[in-house]
């Protein structure tokens, strides 16, 4: 159970700290802010329907506040406004806070103050209720809260609080001191300054003194620095004059040896005097030989490699030890009341007002405890130690890091570091401005910020050395890197994102280029030493400059080594493999995230633990009697003791995973955002939790007995103190120690980083190795190191006085992925100024390819959605980019005058020479006109190829025209209007005016879809129009546009803009005919769904002479032979026969060729024969085009085997028949070479052109080693774009692929996610009569589990799926053991799919899934040797669905998971391919989420998805909010036709219109009042009252240039023979000016007239009248 009391004290120990009980269940999420800053607490409210938010009444709910108050008064609430946002939520203005400190607040009832919702967790909720969407919505006192909805709304009477987690109704502020971020702190080693050595001996004549530190305050405070590190200003041991800095004797008394107290408090007040903040070092350790006798009694104790006791030496836990020190137990509180009175004594006595608390992300140190020693027994059998010994665990194992940093709460749940937090509230309570950095490794950052901590990192140096081909190590040292180990400029920008993600928002950290153990920049960093100052001042970090960096210097005699040689070390830096990609693992060993449900036994083990015959029971303490375990660890161990439970952590018992920067795996990193969905639930651990239901299963007496210690288990039967001894040690072994990972800094070592007397020879070698250094970086070219102090000055002005560079936000700036792994690139911004960085990581010496130089384009649209609405206010202003770093009053754009809105939305085109960096400022363009602009704009459009534009917002003239439509008809008319004069100023005739006008109109309508399908940043200051609503408004200016030239123009553009001709899609396979994979089944779909959306829609594919089940005459009655045609395959003419037909409004046409097209994806039997397969579907679907006089408008090639038709098309081959068409090749996968359709002659067959007869180039890499035919190759260069399924995986393609050169051609790849039919998976679980999660997972449980009744405690997991390697069912079948050890048995894991015995992977995992049965009946189920075909029932059932693929180019079981009955089924899926697009890491915060992803494809990381899963299933109320967000995200077949048709439409420049959706836009638009029309035009009604189910209407109002569809809708009253009110069946209502009209109606396809209406002509000239006065 020391896992059960570890977790307790995190928690407690906050909650005691914090001085109420906000975080006893969970912890709050932790923001950053500093003094004198007025933050913004935002809440988003659930939506029934998101176009009609919640309206709260009027001061209904409050905010509550508990922070400092006055110095020396305790802190108090406050309480402060609720409003409610646009959007529906909640938004709360705080005033500026006055002190530092934690600020936690809470959405209250304004008449109470308690919690809003009621969160009575006592009782376990109802397992169904819990399934289907049932939550408790009231307030404390059991009253609804008071909530103004729309009235007849679908939010009417919605309780918008009530499926609400209360987590998202609190939070903290973490408040740092006043002018944190801007903060720059110089790190001055006292030792250095003034120290001197005599060059003849080596000997040290000067040691540095606190009193030479005296003159050099004025340049440090000139240089910029508000803080002053005095880096080893503590105490030494007096007889040790070589002692390293960092060898502490006495922590609260100043170094002799510099001068003492005196000096020391002079130098204090100086730096205070000159507004700069004193720190000094806050060791956790103290020296091992000459340590204050303070610190005797609190020492701990370890074995060494013999036996023998011995202090137990400094240690970080995980990589490091330093010898020379003592580590001190942090198991008593008066060790840290001590390093806290230490502190204050300093701050009291000598004017100290900051700390750098070394090895802070191991603070409090406090390693396992050593049970099998502190349960020895002495020869009489009596306990050696006393109980007091083993409650605080005074002998450890050596290096296995406990307490906190080993914790659940800590590494997972988001709880603040006790010590810390005590230690930061003490400090600030007396010292309002201290200021408490601490070292940060391991990527505890997280952490050390929610505890009130700015880390100072080495993450960027570290980063930077590694690219530079160095490892920069945890203690200093340097090695040369091997090349598979180095980073690139992508890692830091993987960083960066990551760090959004993972941090706490606003986070504040402290960053350096080198460290006081460490060389100089010039030896780290070579070249990029620039790079690294750059980085330094321009990073959102508070930069800390080493004293002496800057002075050109690359080494010193106190640091550590440099090895020039390359070293393969375990403590090499590996960044790219320990990124925090997904949220951060615990190490091993420790065994997590159990639901609270199969732990109950745990409570008796807690209460009987003994030693001897002494019981020490929890509930004699009298508060924690009946204690159940939390959701963490059932491991039971051997001694109480506060922060670290009983034993402090057991050794891991699977070897461990290691890495210098990440430990053993990469414990204790849990990133505190992505973790605020994690939680601790105290009350659930006493008051009982979810039970599982072991008596229900079917078959009694066999059902399976928790799982528990069996030692235990004995111990109870036999009784006897001797027999519980063992019990409390079994299991304690240490069999796969990290310790010795651990590498120890002897005492010689550490006395290497002091300054100290040397030999004459060393300062030689120093001086000689430096010389070596200076010219191998190349003072010749520019990079001369002495001269380097220049760059520091100048990036620190910079820094000085540019505002965002010190308190802007961070965004870093996509580039292309053909240059991501050199250039790195990001934006700082406040609400006044934007400032973009880029920088060039590589020169030359990297490669042939570098030494130019790069041209970069920097996408700044994600600037754009960061930026606040102070600045996208501006959008229209006009901006330019200024080369801040050349100081030019230049414009650095050159591309004319631009507004801020068309910067950011354009690419920023720079060059990048080699090594170096561009920093520009986007800032108001000092000079032009709006005029001036607008025409530039216009030129901008004509001159460009205005077919690349995808954003209207990349120009004026085109965002006018969207924005025009998005706010009346008045508006749109004008942005029309005016762009046609534009248009016309530049000289161009009409037809080319209406060409870009018509493109203009096509992006304005599509830009909705770009948000919607494709991630396109959204407007903040309009809602994109859709296509109906263009159409709308065009319609109406054609019948009355009150200017003549605009009417002629709406009816050129009406006429055209919507027409799109046939879209024909090219298919190897097609659904129920010849489908193999998920190809067939999404281009039948697509081809259904396009057809329902009322376009044209032809399918071209082969009739293969076997289909999937071996049968001919497959094609059905429906599809019949018609004609055959002639196709040449170069060496001789083939006969291709052809069959047609129609199903689901498609237009089937099927080729047939027995020889060539046997069976989908035949072996082919041969090289030649292949490419004659290639090259019969790409032309014979042309020529089938032709012979069928099927002009296409768009002919859409899915994969390889249709590949050249674009080539074919595009050379000559079919003359003019297809030069109006568009082509666009669809990948599906391109996985390896196969999915290209390659082709590999032999080397006498040459290229094959005598076949493909097409230029060589087209298919075949003249840079290749060999010759190969490739007609993906072909399809790329020749088609007009390309897209794929995921937009994720079209990501992978243009990053890594071998053509991603050519796939980089496109300016625009397009990309959406499959989806499926949700109406028919719907219907398919009525069938099954499963209308509930609950139900559904009843049936699974009965059927596969044996159950008599279900157990909605038990999590059920499940895949469903072939058993191959692709979809990494070995994954799976490797966690079952662990994770039901893990969950005491209350698990179900399901594998529903056969396994082929041919298969040596498939037969494998067979045989693993039967032992699993055999073993684990109640909990695995699987049968590998059965065809699974419940897999509708298994996803409405399970609460997890699996989908952990090695690869998944798209993917459609995740979707299918996403609907279930009522709600969805979220999975656990491997982040890559379209499983990226398609799920979502559950977020609390936000409600938003449909699953967990793990991004390394590896048992541990799988396993840390599944155990995140497993915290969310145990809190009922979030699993159940969790499945409804899951419902929402499914994807449907509909959504994914719509988003094609989209891009078809853009392709053609032609608008998308919805037949139903603009026959009503139009009836709205009509009565809309606008200067646009003529004044004398009125509504008039035209009817058709004869029978007719698809009725359109043409007339010459607007030169009979398009149909008009009539629509059901209520009869006008304007001069109606019917009443108002009345109903018409078929009728359109349109503006007209006076004058008569002629028409006709079309009815179900055939031209008639109205015989109840006027006509006028005669015989085929008559038509109906209108006559309007």
């Amino acid at each position: 159970m020391h896992a059960v009391v570890r977790e307790a004290a995190v928690v407690l120990l906050n909650v005691l700290y914090d001085g109420h009980a906000l975080q006893l269940e969970n912890a709050l999420t932790p923001a950053v802010s500093s003094v004198g800053e007025a933050p913004v607490v935002r809440v988003s409210l659930p939506q029934t329907d998101p176009t009609q938010p919640m309206v709260l009444a009027q001061g209904s709910l409050t905010l509550r506040l508990f922070g400092p108050s006055d110095a020396g008064r305790p802190p108090r609430w406050t309480t402060h406004a609720v409003t409610s946002t646009a959007g529906g939520g909640l938004r709360v203005k705080l005033p500026p806070f006055p002190r530092p400190g934690y600020y936690d607040w809470l959405v209250a009832r304004a008449e109470d103050g308690d919690f809003v919702p009621d969160a009575k967790r006592s009782a376990p909720p109802d397992p169904s209720a819990a399934s289907t969407g049932a939550a408790v919505g009231t307030g404390a006192n059991g009253e609804g809260i008071d909530v103004d909805a729309n009235v007849d709304g679908p939010n009417a009477g919605v309780d918008p609080l009530s499926s609400m987690d209360r987590r998202r109704l609190c939070g903290r502020f973490v408040v740092q001191p006043a002018g944190s971020r801007e903060s720059l702190v110089a790190e001055v080693p006292v030792d250095q300054v003034g120290a001197s050595w005599d060059a003849g001996t080596g000997q040290l004549e000067t040691r540095g003194s606190f009193a030479a530190v005296l003159p050099v305050l004025s340049g440090l405070k000139m240089s910029g620095a508000t803080a002053v590190y005095l880096m080893g200003a503590l105490e030494r041991p007096i007889d040790e004059p070589d002692a390293p800095p960092m060898a502490a004797a006495d922590r609260g008394v100043l170094a002799s040896v510099l001068g003492g107290g005196d000096d020391f408090a002079q130098l204090t007040a100086e730096i205070r005097r000159l507004g700069m903040v004193p720190v000094v070092d806050a060791i956790e350790r103290v020296s091992r030989r000459r340590a204050h006798r303070k610190y005797t009694s609190l020492g701990v104790m370890t074995r060494d490699e013999r036996g023998v006791l011995v202090s137990h030496p400094g240690t970080d836990g995980r990589v490091i030890t330093w010898e020379e020190s003592a580590l001190l137990n942090y198991r008593k509180v008066e060790t840290w009341s001590l390093l806290i009175a230490e502190v204050k004594r300093l701050a009291r006595d000598y004017g100290l007002r900051g700390i750098r608390l070394d090895n802070a992300q191991s603070c409090p140190p406090i390693m396992t405890v050593d049970a099998e020693e502190l349960f020895r027994l002495d020869p009489d059998g009596v306990p050696h130690y006393s109980l007091s010994d083993i409650l605080y665990g005074t002998v450890v194992l050596r290096n296995e890091e406990s307490g906190y940093w080993a914790s659940e709460a800590g590494a997972d749940c988001g709880y603040a570091n006790p010590f810390l937090v005590k230690l930061t509230r003490e400090l600030w309570n007396e010292y309002p401005t201290f200021m408490v950095l601490g070292e940060s490794h391991f990527h505890r950052e997280p952490q050390l910020v929610a505890s009130g901590v700015v880390p100072h990192s080495m993450r960027i140096s570290q980063i930077l050395a590694s690219i530079s081909g160095m490892s920069l190590r945890r203690d200093g040292s340097v090695a040369v890197l091997p090349p598979h180990k180095r980073s690139t400029a992508n890692t830091l920008a993987r960083l960066y994102r990551a760090d959004q993600a993972d941090l706490p928002r606003d986070a504040i950290l402290a960053s350096c280029t080198c460290t006081h153990a460490s060389p100089y920049p010039g030896a780290l960093y070579r070249r990029r030493s620039w790079i690294a100052v750059d980085l330094l001042f321009f990073l959102p970090h508070v930069p800390v400059l080493l004293w002496g960096e800057d002075s050109g210097r690359a080494l010193r005699v106190d640091m550590a080594p440099v090895v020039e040689v390359e070293e393969d070390s375990v403590y090499d830096v590996n960044y790219d493999a320990v990124l925090p990609k997904s949220p951060r693992l615990r190490h091993v060993g420790s065994q997590p995230a159990s639901p609270s449900a199969g732990l109950a036994h745990a409570n008796q083990e807690f209460s009987e633990l003994t030693l001897g015959n002494s019981v020490m029971s929890a509930s004699s303490s009298g508060g924690a009697s009946g204690m159940r375990a939390p959701p963490y660890s059932s491991s039971l161990s051997a001694s109480v003791s506060p922060m670290d439970g009983l034993s402090g952590g057991v050794a891991p018992t699977q070897p461990v995973e290691f890495s210098a920067s990440g430990g053993r795996g990469l414990g204790g990193v849990g990133g505190m955002r992505k973790r605020a969905n994690s939680s601790l639930n105290l009350r659930s651990m006493s008051m009982g939790g979810r039970k599982p239901s072991f008596g229900n299963l079917a078959t009694a007496g066999n059902a399976p007995a928790p799982v528990v210690n069996q030692d235990v288990s004995a111990a109870r039967s036999k009784g006897g103190s001797a027999v519980k001894a063992k019990v409390l040690t079994s299991g304690m072994r240490r069999t796969a120690s990290s310790s010795s990972l651990v590498r120890s800094q002897t005492t010689d070592e550490g006395k290497r980083l002091a300054v100290r007397g040397v030999g004459a020879g060393d300062l030689e070698a120093i001086a000689d190795q430096e010389a070596r250094l200076r010219a191998e970086i190349g003072p010749q070219l520019g990079f001369d190191l002495s001269q380097i102090r220049g760059h520091y000055t100048h990036r620190s002005l910079m820094r000085q006085q540019l505002p965002a560079l010190r308190l802007g936000k961070m965004v870093v700036v996509p580039v292309d992925p053909s240059v991501k792994e050199q250039v790195f690139a990001f934006a700082r911004f406040t609400a006044e100024q934007i400032v973009v960085v880029a920088l060039n990581l590589k020169d030359g010496r990297d490669g042939d390819a570098f030494g130019a130089g790069v041209n970069v384009d920097l996408d700044l649209r994600p600037v754009w959605a960061a930026l606040p609405e102070e600045f996208t206010s501006r959008r229209a202003e006009l901006f330019n980019a200024f080369d801040v770093v050349a100081g030019a009053e230049e414009p650095f754009v050159t591309e004319g005058l631009l507004t801020l809105e068309e910067l950011m939305f354009r690419r920023l085109s720079l060059h990048l020479t080699p090594m170096s960096s561009s920093v520009l400022e986007l800032r108001a363009e000092p000079s032009g006109t709006a005029e001036d602009h607008y025409a530039q704009s216009v030129t901008r459009l004509t001159l460009e190829d205005a077919g690349d534009i995808k954003d209207p917002r990349e120009n004026t003239v085109l965002a006018e025209l969207a924005r025009g439509a998005a706010t009346s008809l008045t508006a749109f008319a004008t942005a029309l209007e005016k762009a046609r004069c534009g248009l016309a100023a530049e000289g161009l005739d009409t037809s080319e005016i209406w060409r870009v006008l018509q493109l203009g109109l096509q992006r304005a309508s599509s830009l909705l879809f770009s948000v919607l399908y494709e991630g396109t940043v959204a407007p903040k200051d309009f809602v994109p129009s859709v296509g109906e609503r263009l159409v709308s408004y065009l319609a109406m200016l054609s019948l009355s546009g009150a200017n003549a030239d605009t009417k002629a123009l709406a009816r050129s553009l009406l006429a055209n803009a919507t027409a799109i001709g046939p879209i024909v899609l090219l298919t190897p396979e097609l659904g129920r005919f010849s489908t193999a994979g998920g190809l067939g089944v999404m281009v039948d779909d697509l081809a259904k769904e396009l057809a329902a959306l009322g376009l044209e829609v032809h399918v071209i594919t082969p009739y293969y002479t076997l289909n999937r089940k071996n049968k001919t005459g497959y094609l059905g009655d429906g599809i019949r032979w018609t004609r055959n045609i002639k196709v040449d395959l170069g060496t001789h003419v083939v006969e291709v026969g052809i069959f047609q037909g129609k199903e689901a409004g498609v237009n089937l046409l099927f080729l047939e060729r027995g020889d060539l097209l046997p069976k989908v994806y035949a072996d082919p039997g041969g090289a030649a024969k292949h490419l004659q397969t290639v090259v019969l579907f790409s032309v014979g679907a042309l020529e089938a085009c032709c012979a069928t006089s099927l002009v296409p408008s768009v002919v859409i090639s899915n994969d390889w085997l249709p590949s050249m038709a674009a080539g074919y098309a595009k050379n000559g081959f079919f003359g003019p028949y297809f030069d109006n068409t568009s082509f666009f090749h669809l990948v599906h996968n391109l996985g390896d070479a196969a999915y290209e359709g390659r082709v590999y002659p032999n080397p006498h067959e040459g290229d094959f052109g005598v076949i493909h007869r097409l230029p060589r180039n087209l298919l075949v890499d003249p840079w290749w080693s060999r010759v190969v035919v490739n007609p993906s190759r072909c399809a790329f260069m020749t088609s007009d774009t390309w897209g794929t399924v995921s937009p994720n995986y079209l990501k992978e393609l243009l990053a890594g692929h071998p053509l991603k050169n050519l796939l980089a051609m496109a300016k625009s790849p397009f990309a959406y996610p499959n989806g499926i039919r949700i109406k028919e998976r719907e219907a398919a679980l009525a069938t099954l009569n499963i209308t509930t999660h609950a139900q559904a997972k009843e049936m699974v449980q009965k059927k596969y589990f044996g159950f008599n009744t279900a157990d909605h405690s038990i999590p059920l997991f499940a895949f469903v799926g072939r058993v191959t390697s692709q979809k990494g069912v070995h994954l799976i079948l490797n966690a079952v053991d662990e994770l039901i050890a893990h969950t005491g048995g209350k698990i179900q894991i399901l594998v529903g799919g056969p396994a082929n015995d041919a298969d040596p992977y498939a037969a494998a995992c067979a045989r693993h899934m039967r032992d699993l049965c055999r073993r684990h009946k109640w909990c695995f189920w699987a049968a590998p040797e059965e065809f699974f075909t419940d897999g509708l029932l298994v996803d409405a059932g399970a609460d997890f669905g699996f989908v952990p693929s090695l690869f998944e180019p798209a993917g459609l079981r995740q979707i299918e998971s996403f609907v279930g009955a009522g709600d969805g089924t979220p999975v656990i899926a491997h982040a890559v391919g379209g499983l990226v697009d398609t799920i979502f890491e559950w977020d609390l915060e936000t409600g938003s989420g449909n699953g967990f992803l793990f991004h390394e494809y590896n048992h541990h990381n799988f396993l840390a998805a599944v155990k995140r899963a497993l915290r969310v299933f145990s809190k009922p109320e979030e699993y159940t909010e969790l499945r409804r967000a899951t419902r929402t995200t499914a994807i449907d077949v509909r959504d994914a036709a719509w988003a094609w048709s989209s891009e078809f439409h853009r392709l053609r420049n032609s608008i998308y219109v919805r037949r139903p959706i603009f026959r009503e836009d139009l009836d709205s638009v009509v009565e809309e009042d606008s200067e646009a029309l003529d004044s004398n035009a009125t509504v008039h009604v035209v009817r058709w009252t004869a029978a007719g189910e698809d009725v359109v209407v043409k007339g010459s109002w607007d030169g009979w240039a398009r149909e008009w569809p009539l629509t059901d809708g209520p009869a006008p009253i304007d001069g109606d023979l019917e009443e108002a009110g009345d109903v018409e069946k078929h009728m359109v209502r349109l503006r007209l000016p006076p004058g008569d009209y002629e028409f006709k109606f079309k009815v179900d396809g055939k031209w008639v007239l109205a015989k109840d209406l006027p006509t006028k002509g005669e015989g085929a000239f008559t038509n109906n009248l209108l006559s309007v006065s």
